[in-house]
């Protein structure tokens, strides 16, 4: 029993230990991509997007952050945050069309 459970401590601290740990998001590393194989892959940035591993270091306020980069549904559809823009006002240009 004291063998299998030394066993399974040894395989668990050899699996955290062959993980790459993840660098600090910085002024130098904005934009930059986590996992680092993204950033030289399209492809691999994709499979990591879509599994939901991707991260993305962002200065976010005051503080650099890894982020999960994502949009809105209307950034998607093209739609504007905020409510319809407000209608344009006459011009110099505007009155001396319209002056005989």
């Amino acid at each position: 029993m004291r063998f299998e459970l030394a066993c399974v401590v040894l395989l668990a601290a050899s699996g955290f230990a062959a993980a790459e740990e993840k660098p600090s998001c910085n002024k130098s590393r904005v934009g930059q991509f986590w996992p680092a194989e993204a950033n030289d892959s399209p492809l691999k940035a994709t499979q990591f997007a879509r599994s939901g591993d991707l991260e993305v270091c962002a200065l976010k306020g005051w503080h650099y952050r890894w982020t999960q980069p994502s949009v809105s549904i209307e950034q998607l559809r093209g739609e504007k945050k905020h409510g319809p823009a407000a209608p344009p006002t006459e011009g110099e240009a505007d009155r001396s069309k319209t002056a005989p």
